[in-house]
């Protein structure tokens, strides 16, 4: 079973809480912290531009935070500050949280990115972006936190993104642990965290998403479809809820609502692997299997032959057509690749599929 969650900022390992904190304890700055940024900051000028270059330089610096990328688990501001490492959202909320201490106007912003999925175990992941923006009397800026410079530099323009709440950003979080209790196989953990999301933002369309994905996990599709068109009603053109509906419907065999939403989803188009393997078991399933190929394909081809569960779809539907030497070069090219990605269940298929070939 495959299911994917909408728009994460950060996916891996689950936090140890079994439930979530205040959202006033997910910004608190600890006192030590506090102590160090009044130190490195705020004693040192008053003049709130300068304040904001030495903000990012304390974060960075091995004299301050030194601060590292890490994309799991998403971080509170005080488990940031312990750990000296998060993903955007940790950076994000340590940041504004600082910079309000020191005087300065800082608020989230989510950045407009094309679509990102990524496979983690069982789930299929569609990973976000924010970062920060900051006015001062001279300077409006975007701070972004992007392992890889050139990124950072093209997400950190201003047309690229929107300024979000507070309570937007901390649905944000909640969601992200959702989702991490999730793949960590912590589903009753997660209810807890996907409510808090929703209680931030009751329009957080990635959140109605988690909820639909914990409700079909729980074997109440009924539940998840609400909740997936829920997300739909919020967003019309969200692949991740149309993704998760043709999924449902697949799997329940309502073949006419899977035509319904797979046709929606087509028309959306994103150039990604896991869309493009979700199109390709559509139109298999619809009996048009030159239309399939050519999305599987594509798919494989994006991922460089190294999702075995992708490359496994393509062979078996090359089988079935007839095309077994095709197939068969497939299995070759890729049965190197897999290794070191993907489950074992899905590496252990392809070897199965080796033989019958």
């Amino acid at each position: 079973m495959n299911w994917l969650i909408g728009a994460l900022l950060a996916a891996g390992v689950a936090a140890d809480d079994p439930m979530p904190p205040d959202p006033e304890a997910v910004m608190a700055v600890p006192e030590a912290l506090a102590d160090r940024a009044r130190e490195a900051i705020v004693s040192t000028t008053t003049n709130r531009t300068e304040r904001l270059d030495r903000l990012v330089d304390f974060l960075h610096s091995r004299q301050g935070l030194d601060f590292g990328y890490s994309a799991s688990p998403t971080r509170t501001v005080a488990e940031t500050f312990a750990d000296g490492e998060g993903n955007c959202l940790s950076f994000t909320l340590t940041f504004i949280a600082l910079a309000r201490q020191a005087g300065l106007t800082a608020f989230p912003r989510e950045v407009n990115v094309p679509d990102q999925w990524r496979r983690e175990g069982s789930a299929i992941l569609s990973v976000g972006h924010v970062n920060i923006g900051v006015d001062t009397p001279h300077r409006k800026a975007i701070v972004d936190f992007e392992p890889d410079l050139m990124r950072a530099q093209r997400l950190a323009q201003p047309f690229r993104g929107r300024r979000i709440s507070d309570e937007r950003a901390l649905a944000h979080f909640y969601n992200n642990r959702a989702a991490e209790l999730l793949v960590a196989g912590r589903a009753d953990a997660a209810g807890a965290w996907v409510t808090q999301a929703l209680a931030m933002d009751a329009r957080f369309e990635p959140a109605w998403i988690t909820r639909g994905v914990l409700a079909r996990r729980r074997g109440e599709p009924e539940l998840a479809e609400r909740h997936f068109l829920v997300a739909l009603e919020l967003d019309e053109h969200s692949v991740n809820a149309l993704v998760n509906l043709v999924s449902l419907k697949r799997a329940t065999g309502e073949r006419e609502a899977m035509q319904r939403y797979g046709r929606r989803l087509e028309a959306l188009a994103p150039d990604d692997p896991y869309f493009l393997w979700e199109v390709g078991r559509f139109h298999r399933e619809l009996g048009e299997p030159g239309l399939a190929r050519r999305a599987l394909e594509r798919a494989v081809r994006l991922t460089g032959g190294k999702d075995p569960e992708l490359v496994a779809g393509l062979v078996e539907l090359l089988f079935d057509l007839g095309e077994r030497g095709e197939a068969r070069r497939y299995l070759a090219r890729s049965m190197d690749a897999v290794h070191g990605h993907g489950s074992e269940r899905a590496i252990e298929h392809l070897v199965q599929l080796k033989k019958k070939l």
